[in-house]
């Protein structure tokens, strides 16, 4: 979950989790196939839409890998709350 170019918060503050590489990449948002999925999730924040831009990833992941990343996602999350966005 990368939002850093099109996020209202600053580098190094932006709700993310950590992801196996092999697992990142078969992504929606991973590398040039993943440009659309971004467009949309920038729309999505410039709109002040964070949340359901970050649900997008969400929904994405646990499509892909079921619960596997389920407490990360329950921390992104907590975190993400607790922001003003």
């Amino acid at each position: 979950m990368k939002f850093d170019q099109d996020s209202p918060l600053p580098r190094g503050k932006v709700p993310s989790i950590s992801m196996e590489k092999s697992d990142h990449m078969k992504t929606a948002s991973w590398g040039r196939s993943g440009k659309s999925f971004r467009a949309k999730q920038a729309d999505l924040i410039s709109q002040g839409r964070f949340k359901d831009a970050q649900q997008m990833d969400i929904n994405d992941i646990r499509d892909k890998f079921g619960s596997k990343y389920d407490g990360a996602i329950s921390q992104m999350q907590d975190y993400t709350n607790n922001l003003d966005v």
